[in-house]
């Protein structure tokens, strides 16, 4: 497996480069690596190196660039918009959600939400992506966007002029809308969107997309549209 960390100060003129912190801690207690050690660097956005650990100190380590940086293709900007789940299961969704390459992740603040996202759990979820990143060898950083109302997320779909999908049990199958892929997918709480939620998604001509069978989960239900969605890049 390649060994990767996380370098945001990256630039492609890049020579030489110090990490501390987080990325020190990976370096030392994770990677047990040495001076002499290879490893990939990413900027989280986009680009990627190979680099030499020729220093490890207590608070910093050097690395020397090895050659040239590549640019990764860019993500499909759409936002996955959700009502986040309670606990872990949050911090699971960043990660698949990462390794599905969804490009910016929002939390939605609904009328039957349980979970706030206060601005330390945004700061945990965002050291998720990192981490994700560094395991499924994705070079663009998932952002974690400031938490929405589902108002907001109207205004977003009128500026890019693309319909969202309001994530629906009663909605049209998913199999019968074709091959176009909306810029925003809002996935509600486990309580379900309220009545005036769902007529502002209509006055608004957002469509309301059924994506299985069964009712699903807030996590499940977010990673089987955010598949749908990843899978039409390739």
């Amino acid at each position: 497996m390649t060994r990767r960390l996380f370098a945001g100060d990256l630039e492609p003129t890049t020579g030489l480069l110090t990490l501390e912190g987080d990325e020190l801690h990976h370096i030392r207690n994770v990677l047990r690596a040495r001076p002499g050690t290879i490893v990939e660097l990413f900027n989280g956005r986009g680009l990627r190196v190979q680099a030499e650990i020729v220093d490890l100190g207590r608070r910093s380590a050097s690395l020397a660039i090895q050659g040239e940086p590549s640019l990764s293709p860019t993500p499909f900007p759409w936002t996955l918009a959700v009502a986040l789940p309670k606990g872990d299961r949050a911090n699971w969704l960043v990660e698949k959600c990462t390794e599905l390459d969804v490009g910016r992740l929002a939390p939605l603040a609904t009328s039957r939400a349980v979970v706030t996202a206060t601005a330390n759990k945004q700061d945990r979820l965002r050291r998720g992506v990192i981490e994700a990143c560094k395991q499924c060898g994705r070079d663009w950083l998932m952002e974690i966007d400031e938490p929405r109302a589902l108002g907001d997320l109207f205004s977003l779909t009128v500026a890019e002029s693309n319909a969202g999908w309001l994530l629906d049990p009663e909605g049209v199958e998913i199999s019968s809308i074709g091959d176009s892929r909306p810029s925003v997918v809002a996935v509600g709480p486990e309580g379900g969107w309220s009545d005036e939620e769902l007529a502002a998604a209509d006055e608004h001509g957002w469509k309301r997309v059924r994506i299985a069978r069964h009712v699903l989960r807030i996590e499940t239900a977010a990673l089987a549209a955010a598949s749908w969605i990843s899978a039409g890049q390739f």
